[in-house]
């Protein structure tokens, strides 16, 4: 989707799975990795985080259940000043 500001950019995700660890990473700013969250088996797997782009990227969530890795990515183009550039 786009985002008008690459400063507070909406990213929320959830899981059906079982997660144990989830990890959310991104290839817009020199640090890909935002966020890696431990889950317990009596948490609940739905999160809502705003994150910081400095450019168009790729934004991935990684879930890991049962073992297994599960991905799900969508690109996010940042604009500036909401041109649509």
């Amino acid at each position: 989707d786009i985002a008008e500001n690459g400063a507070v950019i909406p990213v929320s995700f959830d899981t059906q799975l079982k997660a144990t660890k989830i990890a959310v990473f991104q290839d817009a700013n020199p640090e890909s990795t935002v966020a890696v969250f431990n889950v317990n088996e009596f948490s609940v797997a739905d999160y809502a985080i705003r994150i910081k782009m400095a450019k168009t990227g790729t934004v991935t969530v990684v879930a890991e259940a049962d073992g297994k890795l599960y991905s799900a990515a969508k690109l996010v183009k940042v604009t500036i000043g909401g041109c649509g550039g």
